[in-house]
């Protein structure tokens, strides 16, 4: 189990610290918060490298008695994370769109919705950005159903602002919203959005 309360976790996070500090503030405003998170914290203290996401909501969950529902396809990464977890995080082990497809359907069956959906599984390449911001549309579209107006915050890691351009994870779920008229809350090293 980890050791370090939110607050030295989220000092540790560096460029991701401000957005943390709103997606925080959202969650605990939410009565029994329900986390869903692709992609897991993978390696010890790396708070300024990945961002140990699940670590910092599994201590949110126990802060708000909250559930972190968390899916990696990686099984490494699955063994890893669930060591530094407790009772109130659900480690999945498999492909995220196909996880947020079946979540989508529990969550509508228990008229649930998502408080906080945070994506950030496919590794980003900088040189070849698509792949990632495809994927990550297509886990918005996976799990849509599942999202309430004005009250579901989204956020996708790993973007950058590079010649004056968005590029990264997030870049065709920033043009989905946009259509949509959904207001973006955040742009940074992560963007957020309120659904």
């Amino acid at each position: 189990m980890n050791n370090l309360s939110l607050v030295e976790m989220v000092d540790k996070t560096g460029k991701r610290k401000a957005a943390f500090e709103i997606m925080i503030s959202h969650v605990r405003k939410a009565k029994y918060p329900l986390i869903v998170e692709t992609g897991v914290s993978r390696q010890e203290n790396n708070f300024d490298g990945d961002g140990m996401s699940t670590l910092i909501w599994d201590s949110l969950a126990t802060e708000t008695n909250g559930t972190v529902h968390a899916v990696d396809i990686n099984p490494d990464n699955c063994t890893f994370v669930k060591k530094y977890t407790g009772n109130r995080t659900l480690v999945f082990c498999g492909d995220s769109i196909t996880f947020l497809n079946v979540k989508e359907l529990e969550f509508q069956k228990l008229s649930r919705s998502i408080d906080l959906l945070y994506l950030d599984s496919y590794d980003l390449d900088i040189d070849d950005w698509h792949p990632s911001a495809m994927h990550h549309l297509m886990e918005l579209l996976a799990i849509k159903g599942a999202l309430k107006e004005n009250s579901t915050m989204i956020c996708v890691d790993d973007n950058l602002l590079i010649n004056g351009e968005n590029v990264g994870k997030g870049t065709y779920v920033a043009d989905a919203m946009k259509r949509l008229g959904k207001r973006e809350i955040y742009n940074g090293y992560q963007r957020m959005w309120m659904w």
